[in-house]
């Protein structure tokens, strides 16, 4: 019986999913997937003290992954609120599953 992934390597939504379980430990409502109309981001995560959008990246820069949240307009549908808006890019390594790099970005 083989445990663990059998997968060799690690995709976005499983870091998503981890990314998941903390924001939810803390008290956030968040969105897997969150369909825009160019694109999906990976996890809105909402708090009373702001909205957070995540790209997440695997072999790619963490700056990469913040860059596709501004360019795909990732925060359109949450700038009506009033509430400050954030994106963080991560980055992940495929080869020792490690986060290598973390951005973030006040949006509005």
């Amino acid at each position: 019986m083989a445990y663990g992934s059998l997968e060799e390597r690690a995709h976005e939504t499983s870091y998503a999913r981890c990314l998941s379980f903390l924001l939810a430990a803390h008290g956030f409502s968040f969105h897997m997937e969150d369909v825009q109309a160019d694109g999906r981001a990976d996890v809105v995560a909402e708090h009373p003290c702001g909205i957070y959008i995540f790209e997440l990246k695997v072999d790619e820069s963490a700056l990469f992954a913040l860059e596709q949240v501004k360019a795909k307009n990732y925060d359109a549908p949450y700038r009506a609120r009033n509430q400050s808006i954030w994106a963080i890019g991560l980055s992940f390594d495929s080869k020792t599953r490690h986060l290598t790099g973390a951005v973030h970005e006040r949006l509005g």
